[in-house]
């Protein structure tokens, strides 16, 4: 992630290298999506003997992660209607593999942390194997370093070029400081609901 940063803002210093910069950012975010897909797959394979309660009433966590999931989808369907109307190219090609990847990893995540948010341990065996936990840890750092790529990737214009030309630049500026801010606390809270999820799944709950 560090290295995706640092070779994005060098690439898009010369002229000539920015289609460079724009390509290796939006592989290096759907490889990132991609490899937490997977993770998120296995972990429910893993916690899949955990004990679910469904009758857990929604809280705060809950909300919080649902409203910013909405910002993220916003800023995923205004990415896919400027891609899908531009003129084909490599970046607008880039830019629908990246954000259709994006919107299937958030929303299988977000169906996840509400559902892992519920889960305990049911057998002492459970309590001291553990299992998924690893991948609860892989997921956790992962968000952290998504952050860090929204952060300090995804709202800058030099990222988003295909959308800067369909929308404009003053109206793409407003949209991404309503929506951008969402997507950025939809990965910072996600690092959050994992170490709740992280600190509790494999306890048992008293009743």
């Amino acid at each position: 992630t560090i290295i995706s940063i640092i070779a994005f803002y060098m690439l898009n210093n010369v002229e000539e290298n920015k289609l460079s910069g724009i390509i290796l950012t939006h592989l290096s975010e759907t490889v990132i999506y991609l490899v937490t897909l997977i993770a998120l797959f296995m972990a429910a394979y893993r916690m899949k003997a955990l004990t679910f309660h469904g009758q857990h009433e929604a809280d705060l966590e809950d909300v919080l992660i649902l409203i910013s999931y909405t910002g993220l989808l916003l800023f995923i369907i205004f990415s896919l209607v400027a891609s899908i109307l531009s003129k084909p190219d490599t970046k607008s090609g880039m830019t629908i593999m990246s954000n259709i990847v994006m919107f299937i990893q958030s929303t299988v995540q977000t169906i996840f942390i509400l559902a892992g948010d519920r889960m305990s341990a049911s057998t002492e065996a459970q309590e001291r194997k553990k299992p998924g936990r690893e991948f609860i840890t892989f997921l956790l750092i992962s968000n952290f370093a998504m952050w860090a790529i929204n952060t300090f990737e995804t709202q800058t214009p030099q990222h988003n070029p295909v959308q800067v030309d369909f929308y404009g630049q003053t109206a793409w500026a407003i949209f991404t400081h309503i929506s951008v801010p969402l997507g950025i606390y939809y990965r910072f809270h996600s690092t959050v609901c994992f170490s709740n999820i992280w600190k509790n799944a494999w306890k048992q709950r008293k009743h």
